[in-house]
């Protein structure tokens, strides 16, 4: 109805996140600031907080619409998972193609993963949406993955 009366080419209230209908007020563009700067300057790990509906996966989107070829990242956008799941979805999400059925397996993997993305000057990030729902035995798990580095950069960016 709205579209010929108000002379549109797109529905432009809809329930998904496009980043091409973002209005970016001043905190908005402060946030994606941080997080770009975050993962240009490798800084490990970053935070996104906010009220529900205030355009925190809408910014995700525009951040990973926005990045340089030169950046890998991976957007896991439900955390509610099993230690396993959590690193299989991970790896699917990285191209890694592997499932794994154990731990090592996957961080043996994800670490030749990292460090071949670096030998290549690509920087790795891993966005988790919706992080509050993370058990705290997979944050600590995720906290661990940060860990795989090298002595003068990280290897891995990862935004909550």
């Amino acid at each position: 109805m709205y579209l010929s009366y108000y002379n549109l080419n797109e529905k432009p209230f809809q329930i998904s996140t496009d980043p091409k209908f973002l209005w970016l007020g001043e905190k908005h563009k402060e946030a994606l600031a941080i997080l770009t700067y975050g993962i240009l300057d490798n800084k490990g790990f970053l935070l996104l907080t906010g009220d529900v509906g205030t355009g925190k996966t809408t910014i995700i989107n525009t951040l990973l619409n926005n990045l340089d070829d030169d950046i890998i990242a991976a957007h896991v956008p439900d955390p509610d998972l099993e230690h396993l799941d959590f690193f299989n979805f991970v790896a699917n999400v990285f191209s890694i193609d592997k499932k794994f059925s154990t731990k090592g397996e996957f961080l043996n993997h994800l670490s030749k993963f990292l460090h071949d993305a670096y030998s290549k000057n690509k920087k790795v990030l891993l966005i988790i949406d919706e992080a509050q729902r993370l058990k705290p035995e997979l944050l600590e798990e995720i906290r661990l993955l940060s860990n795989i580095e090298r002595q003068d950069t990280k290897l891995l960016n990862i935004f909550l």
